[in-house]
C-alpha cells in the first residue's frame, strides 16, 4: 500500500504558474514512421492530459489549468503533418 502511493506521486509533474494560452514554442519531434512507434508517441503525450498526473506544490497553475493550456499542445501536435 505504501509502496504504491509513494511511486504514484513519483510518477506526478509539478504545475508551473498559470501557462499562457496564447503563446507557444514551437519544438519539431521527428517519429520514425512506424505505426506502433506513433501511437507510442501520441499515447506518451496524451498522459499529460491526464489531471490526476499533476500536482501543484508552488506554482499557481492547478493540474486542470495546466492540462487545459497541454490540450491545446495535443491536438495542434495531432494536426501537424510537417507540411
Amino acid at each position: 500500500m505504501l509502496l504504491d502511493a509513494l511511486s504514484d506521486m513519483a510518477s506526478r509533474w509539478i504545475t508551473g504558474d498559470t501557462p499562457p494560452t496564447d503563446d507557444f514554442v514551437c519544438r519539431r519531434l521527428l517519429i520514425p514512421n512506424d505505426f506502433a512507434l506513433i501511437i507510442a508517441v501520441n499515447g506518451a503525450l496524451l498522459a499529460l492530459l491526464e489531471a490526476w498526473r499533476w500536482e501543484q506544490i508552488d506554482g499557481t497553475a492547478t493540474p486542470e489549468e495546466t492540462v487545459a493550456a497541454l490540450e491545446i499542445m495535443y491536438y495542434e501536435f495531432l494536426e501537424d503533418d510537417c507540411g
